[in-house]
């Protein structure tokens, strides 16, 4: 029994620290709504930039849509300077539920949104507000209503 409790306040202090780091990175690059947060690592912010949307194929159940982001070091810092802007591209399969990233050579590679960040599920998220972005609907569906509230 002592164990169990120690183990439940280590994964709660674990938590709100976690919860605590991503809540001090802005939700939107220097206030622009355009840019909206989806990933802070180590000071480093992703934001993808919604103006950038570009929906590439609707033939439901299968869409590809396209978005960039920016990096920029020491957003959690506050700074607002891009050091980097790259494009993504997300395939999706409604009937599966089911995202791919898309890579330049047409190589699909399946986006596991529970596996862990270092094998790329972070890229789940981003191609959440994707797909939210460009139709007012929840892909995935897991994520807190949080989550979508930034995006409208």
């Amino acid at each position: 029994m002592k164990n169990l409790v120690s183990l439940v306040m280590v994964i709660a202090i674990v938590l709100v620290g976690a919860t605590t780091a991503f809540a001090d990175y802005p939700n939107y690059l220097g206030g622009n709504k355009n840019y909206i947060l989806w990933h802070g690592r180590q000071g480093y912010g992703m934001y993808i930039d919604r103006s950038s949307l570009n929906v590439e194929m609707y033939n439901p159940p299968r869409y590809v849509i396209a978005i960039d982001w920016v990096g920029v070091p020491n957003a959690y810092g506050g700074s607002t300077a891009i050091d980097n802007r790259q494009r993504e591209r997300f395939s999706y399969d409604w009937n599966n539920k089911r995202i791919y990233r898309v890579f330049g050579t047409g190589e699909l590679r399946y986006i596991d949104p529970n596996s862990s960040q270092a094998e790329g599920s972070y890229y789940a998220d981003a191609a959440e507000i994707a797909f939210y972005l460009a139709y007012r609907m929840k892909f995935l569906g897991t994520y807190p209503e949080s989550f979508y509230d930034l995006i409208k």
